[in-house]
């Protein structure tokens, strides 16, 4: 702003949020003139959200309209009393707005008092605080606000600087507390009801059915739409990262989701393949790499398949993030192609830290069959694959050299990388029975043959209790007696000692979806909203 529109502020301003701000230090012009040791009040930063939801409704952006009503996110930044009351009558602070002052506004009472059109303003000596209010346009902008002590001939007296930054886009783990469930009611693949009767009865007012006929019938939210946040003291924003893989689910997050600080972004265009599904996008629970580096939000890890990669729009956008430095499986012998289908991560506080990795295993399911008694019916494993009975299964040379070589050649990789990055050790392997097999409309891709487990949902909304929503292994002569599975007890009793388990009669959308058993469930889940603390280090490096 120019001197002829310099603003004098004389009235006292309240404060109405907690300044989103560093603590102050000394960090000055040297020598500081006595009267101007109150430059060191200014804060070092002003941490903030990209404003990017809509919090007025009206279907804009809240940046694009440049004040919309109801606007809640934008930052504080307070000019103290103890710095302005120190001016002489006739000496200015001054303030001039630099680095990417593109993607940055910093309003006063209402309007716009610098920008990147006219970056520049002066205080004046006053008694009362001033509080000026800042904006970001897109998450990790980072600008500055240079602030000089100028004497009635214009020399400098102090001068000292602000860092201003936007926060990066965090994504979801198991850790996390859960907040709300979402899950497809569909009357196809012969209908849910089960699944939808387990998830109300556990989950009560925390749990959403949706009409698949609302959405032509595409039930596959856990594909569709991934979530995440950005956070600043005082300052949360959901955000809904809604895959271009579109279909008839294209609009759900816009529909059923999408409010004021509840945004719905979209990373990409264009053709999408099985890994633009978010089926293949997980994040690890927080944890400190070997090399001493802390995640305290955890790491990204999705699949690519050869040349089916996800949306490079959107990996490389994460990769941009730092935060959650994305890791890459190998997924190309998967049918479907998706990392929960063989991987995940559930919350135990009885493990060294706080989490185990679960795993598809090839060699326990073998070594649970041959336990048990190989003349054993499996009525549905035989209407769906073709084997009548465990030992037809155990029997099945050409079936147990596929699975050996898939251990060997992908799912021991997998675990070996968990270990190099996550510094993984085998007690905090979970491993799961799991058998795959070739189908006809795949070549020579695999799908599970056994319903795959790790690909299971984690519901913890109240603290030390988790409950685990996961595909029921259907290994059991008499389908309609649950209690009877030969592979349900020894999964359970693998599992943490606080968990309460919920198994899902999937066999109908998993027969004919792949392996994708849980019909679109998707979790909003409670951030922790501290990066500017715990994260900086994966920022600034």
């Amino acid at each position: 702003m120019t001197a002829a529109r310099a603003l004098v502020l004389l009235a006292l301003v309240a404060c109405k949020n907690e300044p989103a701000v560093e603590e102050t230090g000394p960090r000055g012009t040297e020598p500081v003139a006595p009267d101007a040791a109150h430059i060191d009040d200014l804060p070092v930063a002003v941490y903030g959200v990209p404003n990017v939801d809509d919090d007025n409704e009206d279907g804009d952006v809240d940046w694009d309209e440049r004040g919309a009503g109801g606007e809640n996110d934008r930052s504080e930044l307070i000019v103290p009393a103890s710095l302005l009351s120190e001016l002489g009558p006739d000496d200015v602070l001054e303030l001039t707005l630099g680095g990417d002052a593109n993607g940055v506004r910093v309003w006063y009472d209402g309007s716009v008092a610098m920008d990147s059109g006219d970056p520049s303003t002066t205080l004046s000596d006053n008694e009362a605080d001033v509080v000026f209010e800042v904006e970001f346009k897109d998450f990790l902008v980072e600008a500055s606000i240079q602030w000089t002590w100028r004497d009635a001939d214009g020399a400098e007296v102090a001068s000292t600087s602000t860092r201003l930054l936007a926060a990066p886009l965090i994504l979801n783990h198991h850790l996390q507390p859960s907040e709300h469930t979402w899950m497809m009611d569909t009357s196809a693949f012969g209908g849910n009801a089960q699944m939808v009767d387990e998830y109300s009865d556990a989950l009560g007012a925390d749990f959403s059915p949706i009409d698949d006929n609302r959405y032509q019938y595409d039930v596959w939210i856990q594909d569709e739409i991934e979530f995440a946040s950005v956070t600043a003291p005082g300052h949360r924003v959901d955000v809904v990262i809604d895959s271009i893989r579109d279909r008839g689910l294209d609009n759900f997050p816009e529909a059923e989701i999408e409010a004021p600080d509840f945004a719905v972004m979209t990373w990409g265009a264009g053709f999408a393949t099985s890994q633009d599904s978010f089926g293949n996008m997980e994040v690890t629970p927080p944890f400190t790499a070997p090399d001493g580096t802390e995640y305290p939000y955890g790491r990204i890890y999705y699949g690519e398949a050869g040349s089916y990669v996800p949306t490079r729009s959107l990996t490389d956008f994460l990769e941009e993030q730092k935060i959650q430095d994305p890791l890459v499986l190998d997924t190309s012998w998967l049918c479907v192609g998706h990392v929960d289908e063989y991987t995940s991560f559930v919350p135990d506080p009885t493990a060294p830290r706080g989490f185990r990795l679960l795993v598809g295993d090839v060699p326990m399911a073998y070594a649970m069959m041959e336990a048990m008694d190989p003349s054993t019916s499996l009525p549905l494993y035989n209407s769906g694959h073709n084997y009548g009975s465990i030992g037809e299964i155990v029997d099945d040379g050409p079936l147990r050299a596929l699975n050996d070589d898939l251990q060997s050649d992908y799912i021991d990789p997998a675990v070996d990388l968990f270990r190099e990055e996550l510094g993984v050790t085998e007690d905090e392997i979970i491993r799961f029975p799991a058998i795959f097999e070739e189908v006809g409309y795949c070549g020579r891709f695999v799908a599970a043959l056994v319903p795959g487990t790790p690909n299971l949902i984690v519901g913890n909304r109240t603290p030390g209790e988790s409950k685990v929503f996961w595909a029921d292994p259907h290994f059991r002569t008499n389908d309609a007696d649950l209690g009877s599975d030969l592979f349900i007890p020894e999964m359970e009793a693998l599992m943490p000692s606080d968990m309460e388990f919920h198994w899902m009669d999937d066999w109908d959308v998993y027969h004919l979806a792949l392996g994708e058993v849980h019909c679109g469930t998707n979790v909003t889940r409670t951030p922790t909203a501290d990066w500017w603390e715990r994260g900086l280090h994966l920022l600034d490096r």
